[in-house]
Parts: C-alpha cells; sequence; structure tokens
C-alpha cells in the first residue's frame, strides 16, 4: 500500500455577473506521475454533473461535450497546475466544478470549487406629486429588481432610515 500526502487545493469563488473568474486548481505534495487534467461542472444551467474540458501533456487542453470559449486554462500542466478562466460569466454558469488531478499509480485526485455569482440590482427611481386634498406632496418610488443577493433597499429622510 502506498500513502501519500498529496492534496488538491481549489478555492470557494465569487464573481459579478460579466466579469471573469479564476478557477484555481493546483496539485501539491506528489512525485507520482502527471497522466490528466479534468474538468466536471454542474451548474444552474445543467444541473447534472458532466465533463466539459481535459487536458493532456501532449494534446493540451481540448473541450469535451461541445465548446466554449469563455474558458481558458492558464494552469501549467508540467507544474501540476490545472486553473481555468471564465470570461463573462453568467448566472447560469454558477455551480461546482470540479478539478481532477489522474495520476499514475493511484488513479484520480480531485477537489470541488464552488462558483458564487453576484447580480447588481436593476434600478430605477420615480419621483411623483400626487395632489392629496389640497396639498401637494412628494411620492418616491424605488425599484431595485433582478439582483442576487436581493437587494437592501433604504431610505434616508431626514435623520430617520426605514428599510
Amino acid at each position: 500500500m502506498h500513502l501519500t500526502a498529496l492534496q488538491v487545493i481549489g478555492g470557494n469563488i465569487t464573481v459579478v455577473q460579466g466579469e471573469t473568474a479564476i478557477l484555481p486548481c493546483k496539485l501539491i505534495d506528489t512525485t507520482e506521475h502527471l497522466t490528466q487534467i479534468s474538468w466536471q461542472k454542474m451548474t444552474r444551467g445543467n444541473p447534472i454533473n458532466v465533463n466539459f474540458f481535459t487536458v493532456l501533456d501532449v494534446d493540451g487542453p481540448q473541450f469535451v461535450n461541445g465548446r466554449d470559449d469563455r474558458f481558458k486554462f492558464i494552469g501549467n500542466f508540467k507544474e501540476n497546475i490545472a486553473t481555468l478562466q471564465l470570461s463573462n460569466v453568467k448566472l447560469m454558469d454558477e455551480g461546482t466544478y470540479t478539478c481532477i488531478f489522474t495520476l499514475f499509480p493511484s488513479g484520480n485526485h480531485k477537489t470541488d470549487i464552488p462558483l458564487n455569482l453576484l447580480v447588481p440590482p436593476v434600478s430605477s427611481l420615480e419621483d411623483n406629486h400626487p395632489t392629496l386634498g389640497n396639498e401637494e406632496v412628494s411620492l418616491v418610488t424605488c425599484i431595485a429588481a433582478s439582483s442576487k443577493p436581493p437587494a437592501l433597499v433604504r431610505w434616508l429622510v431626514g435623520s430617520l432610515e426605514k428599510q
């Protein structure tokens, strides 16, 4: 039996929609031969865990099950770095990405990398002056929609704060 202290290191990533996410993945503390790097994902857009990317020493990076040019391999196979870059992140990309190193002779070693998205609200402010009896009053409507996490709207009226 061969005991090893190898580790696959990833991270928990949070990114704003439309920006670029770095999915870090590195294998440390091993002298075994790396034969392949694989990536799987289970996302909002596809809630089934699927292989989508592989890297071989000779062939380099390749898409599996369809090409998505927003993904770019920025790792280094020879240095056991499997990091991916994902450009123009969408809400449907949110989910769990799994980085898998295939070693000889011990087999697969992996880590999960959760990708969380923040979506800024679409906001609007409307100022109306309806008449209440004989007086005109100010009525302001604020809408903050479609955000993740949900937007918190605060009103500051003089020294008072309302939520």
